[in-house]
């Protein structure tokens, strides 16, 4: 899970792999506008101001397929808004995919992402498609949690 601070987004929660060699994102890292689907599953969702101020920093090149330029960002989160999801893939690290959906907060609009990161050879052996539908759900009910609708011992399993 991921929340926006200020004008920068950060990790503020993971599930550590079962096995210890296995990388994974750790809580307070800067998640970059331009290279992690995370922040691009919430940048999307901000007001103009946020956005621009976020884009006025230097945009850092972590690959060759990180976006550097500024008016593809902004094309890129337009993306990111109609289809409701964020995918980057080699964009800050090589070999690594990843895929985060917006956690829409009634009143407060969208100040957390929750997604999913791994290496892209493990992470493709998935469908995409169940992949974002399992997050789309995890983001509805965290989006429920945190407006305090509903306790965690009234539900059961997680969607899958």
């Amino acid at each position: 899970m991921a929340k926006l601070s200020g004008d920068q987004v950060e990790s503020v929660a993971s599930a550590v792999p079962e096995h210890y060699s296995q990388s994974h994102v750790q809580p307070g890292r800067v998640m970059p506008i331009n290279a992690a689907a995370s922040a691009k599953a919430i940048f999307a969702f901000q007001p103009e101001p946020v956005i621009a101020k976020a884009l006025a920093a230097p945009l850092h090149k972590f690959t060759d397929r990180t976006i550097v330029d500024p008016v593809k960002l902004r094309q890129s989160l337009e993306e990111v808004r109609a289809q409701g999801y964020a995918m980057c893939a080699d964009e800050l690290d090589p070999g690594v995919l990843s895929y985060a959906c917006p956690i829409h907060l009634s009143g407060a609009g969208v100040l957390y992402s929750i997604g999913i990161v791994a290496l892209s050879r493990r992470l493709m052996a998935f469908a995409e498609a169940d992949m974002i539908s399992a997050l789309s759900n995890a983001a509805r009910l965290t989006s429920t949690r945190l407006r305090g609708e509903l306790k965690f011992s009234d539900v059961g399993e997680l969607p899958p």
